[in-house]
């Protein structure tokens, strides 16, 4: 209660434009009085008056950070679960938002993850904005002393009087949301779709045809966008979703503006009843944000079914449509099998509807990731914060993906002698053990088409060898010049390797002594590139980049063979990329992908259709076989339940990575180039269709492992499963509803037979 009062203290104070150290706030820093020493990095005026506010003013370019006191107490960080809201005072003079960041240990190399975005009106008002910060989302580690560090990255002159730290209120999610889809909406308001589209024509029943909401049904792998309208059949029908006694399973629906603008949709779920009772099941229910996207090289901009925020009410224009999300999630100890039905009632200013559900749920559990052996993680550019992981377990995700050029121990070389701190990586990984996060894939270098720029783990050490010498900008050029001289290519410049090795055996012995979750290096992606032709443009910045050549493919047979030198027993991950035939010499035809397998443990490829045995010859090998793909535009998710689910386990692939998870811009990805299926809050992951997609294939792949485990020794029921398979392999198109339907018949016969 004194928390809560607290809150509502400060608060009250803020609301009347009161300065926050009159208030019962946690902390309270003016920016005016805060010393020099304080601030860490970025540009920012010193103590001044601005409207009779004493002031600091933040300057555009790289955040600004600054050193707090902890407010919570003497541990890392706060209690699990608690939330905060940092009230921000400044004078609006700005014309785009500002960034609110933290230092969590999350963002690339230990840097700032953005909390959320204020300002940008530029009325030149003094406000107050507030910003969400979660519990592992600041931190304080043993080498802070007890300070958190905080940041202001602004797009031009922000005065700022103070921060005011306290408990967040009731209203703090609902309040950051809404906040993120104005800003969004403002930044895209000027923009437009590149190419127009053509809407719908609907097809109403005459019993609707009067009505002015319009609720309609399809697959939910069918994308509703706002041009899309009800086709045959669709309104008027029944929601239905079936699903097992552990699953997710997505019931989403449309909603037509038939003749007239609807303001304030949302919708209602009713108990859904049947024979056991009401259904004992978790419904979570959502809107779908429609937002642009910006793809390929020349920026095609389109209207993507973008992300699935917690449910919020939305106008609809006159005969448009809006995507809605019901997501249910059984539970095999509360959960009965049956039949349910019930009523979804959409309600808008103009009127309401019904529109009829029926969940049917089988006496069928599947089972798990882990029971199937199953291991599946998407590529991200730094860590994830506790919350986030176990929405990333529900969605499937059962390990992790990480890069070298944004994760790795702190490294410093002093007269010859390399030093690696853990301190950071030794605070998440407890956390990523505690929920059970499973092997890191550590890409410690990048993509090869600018070998040997991407070397990352032999650049930073080339750069500590040489620091002081020259300003890091020109050792990183520099580094990339020595190690392409003929004499350097296709092994670890000599001068680096020693360390090179050192950094391997201590981060591996350091990681099995902490018990961290097991790392499988890479030395860097996609190796097979090293007999396509050079994709990157020769100018001043790039031009001592060599890119595929045979010294790709001698250079990662020489850091595999150093990597298992110096941590004996670790296994060694390559992403495959291409396994087409090269002549590399006349008489001696060789397979471009292949060639990595006596030097690899976890064969990794987007190549399947390629050579469709290379599973067969990496299991013969005595290799673990997975796959992987790109989220290509990431707004299909048939594409990622279809990939990840009969297609890939046509192959038996036990794994696979994707690329990418959350690699973009944030929010706003109407330009540039974003690699994003789910967006993260300080509250929540907010998802994309294309991630939950991406879960129903991988619970095709859990069906089909139950089925497996249910029916071994059956030839006949097996031959079921089998044949759909081999259509699979000989080019059948996607039928994942009906194959996986197909399969739950004969497992829910079974069950019930007994």
């Amino acid at each position: 209660m004194k928390a809560k009062l607290t809150c509502l203290g400060l608060m009250a104070v803020l609301a009347s434009g009161g300065c926050a150290a009159e208030s019962e706030g946690l902390l309270t820093v003016k920016l005016a009085e805060l010393p020099t020493e304080r601030i860490a990095s970025g540009e920012v005026s010193g103590p001044q008056e601005v409207g009779g506010l004493a002031c600091r003013v933040f300057k555009p370019g790289p955040a600004c950070a600054f050193d707090v006191d902890r407010w919570w107490g003497k541990t890392v960080q706060p209690a699990q679960g608690k939330f905060y809201l940092a009230t921000v005072r400044y004078k609006d003079a700005i014309d785009e938002p500002a960034r609110f960041l933290s230092y969590a240990g999350l963002g690339r190399y230990e840097g700032p993850s953005e909390m959320h975005r204020f300002g940008g009106s530029g009325d030149g008002k003094w406000k107050l904005a507030r910003i969400p910060l979660s519990w592992d989302m600041v931190l304080s580690l043993p080498s802070q002393k007890g300070r958190v560090r905080l940041a202001i990255q602004t797009p031009g002159d922000l005065p700022v009087a103070w921060v005011a730290v306290a408990v967040a209120d009731a209203d703090a999610e609902r309040r950051y949301n809404a906040e993120t889809r104005e800003w969004i909406r403002r930044a895209q308001s000027k923009l437009r779709p590149t190419k127009p589209v053509t809407a719908q024509r609907a097809v109403i029943p005459p019993a609707l045809a009067g009505e002015a909401v319009v609720p309609y049904v399809r697959t939910w792998t069918s994308v509703i966008y706002p041009y899309s309208a009800p086709q045959a059949g669709q309104a008027g029908a029944t929601l239905r979703a079936q699903m097992s006694l552990n699953e997710y399973e997505p019931a989403p629906f449309g909603v037509y503006a038939n003749g007239g603008k609807l303001t304030n949709v949302t919708f209602q779920v009713g108990e859904l009843r049947g024979p056991a009772g009401v259904l004992a099941a978790e419904i979570t229910k959502g809107t779908l944000e429609y937002a642009l996207n910006a793809a390929g090289r020349r920026e095609t901009r389109k209207i993507h079914a973008q992300r699935i925020w917690p449910m919020y009410s939305v106008d609809i224009e006159k005969n448009s449509s809006h995507w809605f999300w019901i997501t249910l999630k059984t539970d095999p100890a509360k959960t009965k099998p049956g039949t349910y039905k019930g009523p979804v009632t959409v309600v808008a200013d103009q009127g309401k509807a019904v529109l009829p559900m029926e969940v049917k749920v089988l006496p069928v559990k599947l089972v798990t990731m882990d029971e199937a052996g199953f291991q599946f993680g998407g590529c991200t550019p730094g860590l994830f914060p506790e919350h986030e992981m176990p929405v990333m377990q529900a969605h499937n995700f059962t390990i992790s993906n990480i890069w070298y050029g944004a994760v790795g121990p702190r490294l410093t070389i002093r007269d010859g002698k390399m030093e690696l701190d853990f301190e950071w990586l030794d605070h998440w990984m407890v956390i990523a053990r505690k929920h059970g996060m499973g092997p890191m894939v550590w890409f410690i270098g990048g993509d090869p088409h600018d070998y040997p720029r991407t070397l990352s783990i032999e650049r930073e050490i080339y750069i500590a060898l040489h620091d002081g010498e020259k300003p890091f900008r020109e050792l990183y050029s520099e580094f990339t010049r020595v190690a392409g001289l003929k004499e350097n290519r296709g092994r670890t410049l000599k001068e680096v390797e020693p360390y090179y090795r050192q950094w391997v055996a201590e981060v591996w012995k350091h990681a099995k002594a902490n018990d961290w979750p097991e790392l499988i290096f890479t030395p860097f992606d996609e190796p097979a590139c090293w007999t396509r032709p050079r994709r990157t443009e020769a100018t001043a910045a790039t031009k001592w980049v060599l890119g595929p050549g045979d010294w790709v493919r001698d250079h990662f047979k020489f850091a595999c063979k150093l990597i298992h030198d110096s941590a004996p027993g670790s296994r060694i991950y390559a992403s495959i990329h291409h396994n087409r035939l090269r002549p590399d010499r006349p008489g001696r035809p060789i397979k471009e992908g292949e060639i990595f397998l006596p030097d690899i443990e976890v064969f990794c490829t987007n190549a399947i259709d390629e050579d469709p045995k290379l599973g067969e010859k990496v299991r013969a090998a005595g290799k673990v076989f997975w796959q992987y793909t790109g989220i290509g535009g990431g707004d299909r998710p048939d594409q990622g339940r279809s990939n990840y689910g009969f297609y890939f386990a046509a192959f038996d692939s036990r794994g696979g990575l994707l690329w990418a998870y959350d690699w973009g811009r944030g929010f706003d990805t109407s330009s540039g180039t974003s690699w994003m299926i789910a967006w993260r809050t300080p509250f929540d992951v907010i998802c994309s269709p294309y991630m939950k997609g991406i879960r129903e294939g991988w619970d095709d792949r859990r069906v089909i492992e139950t089925y497996r485990k249910k029916f071994t020794g059956d030839a006949k029921t097996m031959a079921v499963l089998e044949n759909i398979l081999a259509n699979v392999r000989k080019g059948a198109r996607p039928q994942s509803r009906q194959w996986r339907d197909t399969l739950l018949d004969k497992l829910t016969e079974a069950e019930e037979r007994q």
